[in-house]
């Protein structure tokens, strides 16, 4: 940035902040500031020689552009989320043997399947290790099916899909770094769309096992998911009463919980009002990005324990079901 002042003076700073509100104000960038006239006017003549050598900006480079983005935005996503990831389980002192694994209902080998390691793996002892953490889903399943039951939710109606698979080529990337427990539409709802909907195409509350969390998580899709329930949501958000119950709702579930659009990942206290809330949700796009709402629980809490982790489960989801409810798609109960 370089800046003409009174007096023929000028002033100039380099620096990685780019002229978006995030890149002046709400993220810490750095960047050096220049008053030598010699240094800002060699910076200026650099500048000159990258704008002469540009291309105008055209409708049809701006299309093209549209075209590609989606897939650039995944790949950015999942490459800061890896990265992420990495710093977490590297840095900051972080060790496996500071955590007490002996009351947890989920142990340390369970974490350890789905980080980057063992992520790509097909041998023997890998899936075995899968199915002992699908098992464990399986029992959690059975603690709760009469809560659920209550909720008027549903496990996937094919036996085996209850637990998402533990079958490499059914994840992203080929990759298994999570496995869920997912509760949704039941099959009458599903017949109203049409005879082969998909279970896991519609919004789902979901108990979630990550490389070193458990999360409780409302899912109105993940990419390429959720058309009719995330096409509802913003046709609903119009309404300015719907979008003040929704705001109440997302405010109320508490500290921890988050809401994530285009990999975007926001506390829910963040947002100051509901219009505020609703141009976050504006930049959903069901067909490449995942929409989630949740809250993470860390190795070791006590919430996720032998003891307690049935009954933190139904206190969350008590909280989630009222979103569920109103972002979900009623529009075939009358069909």
């Amino acid at each position: 940035y370089i800046f003409d002042l009174p007096f023929r003076k000028a002033v100039a700073f380099t620096g990685s902040g780019e002229l978006t509100m995030e890149g002046l104000k709400d993220h810490e960038e750095i960047f050096k500031k220049i008053i030598d006239p010699k240094e800002i006017e060699a910076l200026l003549s650099w500048y000159t020689s990258y704008y002469e050598f540009g291309e105008t900006l055209t409708e049809e480079m701006i299309h093209e552009y549209e075209l590609i983005y989606p897939a650039l935005k995944q790949r950015e996503i999942a490459s800061r989320a890896e990265k992420k990831l990495f710093m977490e389980l590297t840095t900051a002192g972080f060790n496996w043997d500071y955590f007490k694994f002996k009351n947890q209902y989920f142990k340390k080998e369970d974490y350890l399947v789905f980080g980057n390691a063992k992520a790509t793996l097909q041998t023997e002892a890998v899936h075995a290790e899968r199915l002992a953490v699908k098992n464990k889903f399986l029992q959690l399943h059975e603690s709760l099916q009469k809560y659920i039951s209550g909720l008027k939710l549903q496990e996937n109606t094919n036996a085996e899909a209850i637990v998402s698979s533990s079958d490499i080529s059914y994840h992203t990337a080929n990759k298994i770094q999570s496995m869920w427990l997912a509760y949704g539409r039941r099959a009458a709802e599903l017949k109203k769309y049409s005879d082969d909907a998909l279970f896991a195409n519609f919004m789902s509350m979901l108990v979630i096992i990550l490389p070193k969390n458990i999360g409780l998580w409302l899912v109105p899709g993940k990419a390429g998911t959720g058309k009719e329930d995330r096409e509802f949501f913003q046709r609903q958000m119009l309404d300015a009463a719907y979008r003040a119950t929704f705001f109440r709702l997302l405010s109320s579930l508490g500290a921890g919980y988050w809401i994530e659009i285009v990999g975007e990942r926001k506390p829910v206290e963040s947002f100051q009002n509901e219009e505020v809330l609703w141009e976050f949700t504006k930049a959903d796009q069901w067909p490449y990005f995942d929409f989630i709402i949740g809250k993470n629980y860390s190795l070791g809490d006590v919430e996720i324990s032998n003891d307690n982790i049935t009954s933190t489960i139904t206190k969350e989801f008590d909280k989630l079901i009222l979103l569920y409810r109103h972002m979900k798609d009623n529009s075939t109960d009358n069909k």
